[in-house]
């Protein structure tokens, strides 16, 4: 798809008939998977787009974040977003939602924070603060019970999130880690860096 924003693209996110992109251009869109056809866009942000997801109850939604600290929920059946919520301290820059409890959208942040997001409530449900540390990316593991996130200086943490704590913290890079997933068994994480590097922990 060419031109498919008029600035950079820096998320990417698919479902079975449809593809989400947001761009450098504050914009979010929505593809047919087939026909490549622009079939959505939304114009909510006022800084680039940092990271997009999909829900995982509801199909028809998904949620993106910003530099200008916003989280956005669309809903593509309805053709609009739905619910906009601000972070109380720092830009955005990664998002994941938890696999148990209310689905709850989780945010990380260069302010050291992750905190979780219900649906239906203005402000932040809970949060998992490390000071002094800007987080850049997150993960939930596959079973739903733990977090991973990524720094800018070179750390990952895992949190529990049934006792709501951190678990580890390990240093294998030697630069900013840039994306975070675990392995399907979830006996492996795996990060990429600023550093060019691919690490597998």
């Amino acid at each position: 798809v060419p031109d498919a924003h008029r600035d950079g693209i820096t998320c990417i996110r698919e479902w079975n008939q449809f593809i989400v992109t947001g761009g450098e251009d504050h914009y979010c869109r929505v593809w047919h998977r087939r026909t490549r056809e622009l079939l959505a866009q939304y114009c909510v942000h006022r800084s680039p787009i940092t990271d997009i997801i999909l829900d995982l109850e509801k199909p028809n939604l998904f949620h993106s974040c910003s530099e200008d600290r916003l989280i956005v929920t669309y809903d593509v059946k309805k053709n609009r977003p739905i619910v906009q919520r601000m972070t109380p301290n720092s830009n955005c820059t990664g998002l994941a939602q938890r696999r148990d409890c209310e689905r709850e959208v989780l945010s990380c942040g260069l302010d050291g924070r992750i905190l979780f997001w219900d649906i239906d409530v203005a402000e932040p449900v809970g949060c998992f603060h490390e000071p002094d540390t800007k987080l850049i990316c997150l993960a939930v593991s596959p079973d739903g019970r733990y977090v991973a996130a990524g720094t800018e200086h070179s750390w990952v943490y895992i949190f529990d999130l049934s006792e709501s704590r951190k678990i580890q913290e390990q240093e294998g890079h030697t630069g900013s880690i840039t994306s975070i997933v675990w392995s399907p068994d979830q006996k492996q994480l795996i990060t990429t860096s600023a550093d060019a590097s691919v690490a597998v922990w």
